[in-house]
């Protein structure tokens, strides 16, 4: 925003820097109300940022994102809009920051007890093992790439 010499960059950063921290929808939270200073006071200006920040966006959560965390937390779009929403609902905006990465260790602990509880009772650990021939699953698993996380290779 300095280098295009726009009004109140600094103040407009902290907005959309903090807001970005909330996965999927910060980025919407602080976009908002940075629009809505920028049109009291320059409605070209804020024309400019919303496109600015929608590129910038969709740079951010298609290219850099997934390039720099990777699937870090292990969870699914879903589960992390679902901790979002629970934990935002629960806790307020403290909540959408703490959600995911809370939401995250619970689904972890949850998953490994689960697991220890089926091979305690001699049951397959796999969920392919539990569905039908020819399932979505059990193709989302062929093409699925090696995972890198730190849970998934158990020391023997």
């Amino acid at each position: 925003m300095s280098l295009f010499r726009w009004p109140y960059a600094m103040l407009i950063s902290v907005i959309v820097g903090v807001t970005n921290v909330i996965p999927y929808f910060g980025p919407f939270f602080g976009a908002i109300p940075s629009i809505l200073i920028l049109l009291i006071v320059d409605p070209v200006t804020a024309f400019w940022f919303a496109l600015f920040i929608l590129l910038l966006q969709q740079l951010d959560g298609n290219v850099i994102g997934p390039k720099i965390l990777g699937d870090s937390t292990g969870l699914s779009a879903f589960w992390v809009i679902f901790a979002i929403t629970v934990f935002g609902s629960l806790l307020g905006v403290v909540g959408m920051f703490i959600g995911v990465p809370l939401f995250a260790v619970i689904y972890s602990l949850i998953s490994e007890f689960v697991t220890s509880r089926l091979e305690q009772k001699g049951l397959p650990t796999g969920t392919g093992e539990y569905a039908p021939p020819g399932h979505p699953i059990l193709e989302k698993k062929k093409k699925k790439l090696p995972s890198l996380h730190w849970n998934t290779h158990k020391k023997e």
